[in-house]
């Protein structure tokens, strides 16, 4: 009895599945048309393959191009693509919702024969990596194998514009591009070849370069005492809070070594004293690294500064004194020289004098002469008198 009911319900499974199950026959497609050549001439014996609705079927043309092909597809309308092919020549064509019977042509294509062309390699370099506003950087490529063509130079600024130009490079590949740049900020360029028929577009490297403001720094340094060199100096234009690492060398510049760093104020000034252990000429220098903005700076010229040593304040001590008692004779020269100058006025005065009691003195000669010679006359004459008178009284 048991296996009676599970016989029933059996049954009565198969009859509720038939009842749901709808089968379908499969609908005939008949597909035809023309094969041609890419002249327009019919492509006789050409290979046709003719897919729809997951069923394919191959024939092949007739001497006048003509095929046909009946397929059987599970349902209608459906997609159909005819692919054709003879020798070397191919092409293909498709109609959608297709059913029914269908003319579809298609016309062979000759194959597109890809040439390999050369590769080619694009480099680019920069003349320098930092360059100050408004100043030039060049920009220096070279495509290899070496070609003269026009190579595509990409720059992008700071602000992100975009400037595209053309160079043309030399027989040796070579091209040269002279950029003024205008902006402060990180700049970058790439170069690209487009390519030709025979050789490969290629596309360089990137460079980047930073423009940034132009700095100076200046710097002084001067010996306090025999063991203190003060320093002081300036960035310009003024930046507060920039490191300036100062060097010395010891040997006249040929080796300098790291000595300290310092730290500006907000005019861009440094200043500090050291302290040295060491005598004789020293030469200083500052350097200053950079910012964002500012490109690095170094002294033009070192600041000089000399420490005696011991032997050379004692020989300074020695010519001091030597300098004081050269004074002192110097003072005592002028004095002696202002009394023999003195002497020697007093000696032209008297010589002066004298001349004049000389003079005098001849004339008193002259008037004592006169006297005697008319005291002569006088006594011959009063001799003469006398003689006279006695002769009148005798």
């Amino acid at each position: 009895m048991r296996r009676l009911s599970l016989i029933v319900l059996l049954a009565t499974l198969v009859v509720m599945v038939s009842c749901h199950v709808e089968l379908k026959a499969p609908v005939p497609l008949a597909v035809w048309g023309y094969v041609y050549m890419p002249d327009g001439s019919p492509a006789s014996g050409a290979k046709v393959t003719v897919y729809a609705g997951g069923v394919s079927k191959s024939t092949t043309t007739g001497s006048n191009g003509k095929y046909k092909v009946d397929l059987a597809v599970p349902k209608t309308p459906v997609d159909v693509k005819v692919v054709a092919r003879k020798g070397e020549y191919k092409g293909s064509a498709s109609r959608k919702n297709v059913e029914g019977v269908v003319r579809i042509d298609v016309r062979l294509k000759k194959p597109v024969v890809k040439v390999r062309r050369k590769s080619t390699k694009l480099t680019l370099e920069v003349s320098r990596k930092e360059c100050p506003v408004n100043e030039t950087v060049i920009l220096i490529g070279k495509i290899e194998p070496s070609l003269s063509v026009d190579i595509d130079i990409i720059i992008t600024r700071p602000d992100g514009e975009v400037l595209r130009v053309k160079v043309t490079s030399d027989k040796r590949g070579e091209f040269v591009y002279e950029l003024k740049v205008d902006v402060v900020g990180t700049w970058s360029a790439y170069a690209r070849f487009p390519g030709t028929k025979d050789y490969a577009p290629s596309t360089s490297n990137t460079v980047e370069f930073h423009v940034k403001y132009p700095t100076t720094i200046s710097m002084k340094a001067e010996a306090v005492g025999t063991k203190e060199v003060c320093i002081v100096g300036r960035v310009e234009p003024p930046t507060a809070n920039a490191t300036v690492v100062i060097l010395i060398s010891l040997d006249g510049g040929m080796t300098w070594l790291p000595l300290c760093n310092v730290t500006t104020d907000e005019n861009g000034y440094f200043k500090l004293s050291l302290n040295m252990s060491v005598s004789g000429l020293l030469l200083f220098k500052a350097i200053f690294a950079g910012t964002e903005k500012l490109l690095p700076a170094e002294v033009e010229r070192p600041a000089i500064s000399k420490l005696p040593s011991k032997e050379e304040l004692e020989r300074r001590k020695k010519v001091e004194v030597l300098e004081r008692e050269k004074e002192r004779l110097e003072n005592q020269v002028k004095e002696l020289s202002e009394e023999n100058k003195s002497l020697r006025a007093k000696i032209e005065e008297l010589s002066q004098t004298i001349l004049k009691l000389e003079e005098e003195l001849e004339l008193y000669k002259n008037q004592t002469q006169e006297l005697q010679e008319e005291t002569s006359k006088l006594t011959l004459e009063l001799e003469e008198s006398k003689r006279k008178l006695s002769f009148y009284t005798t």
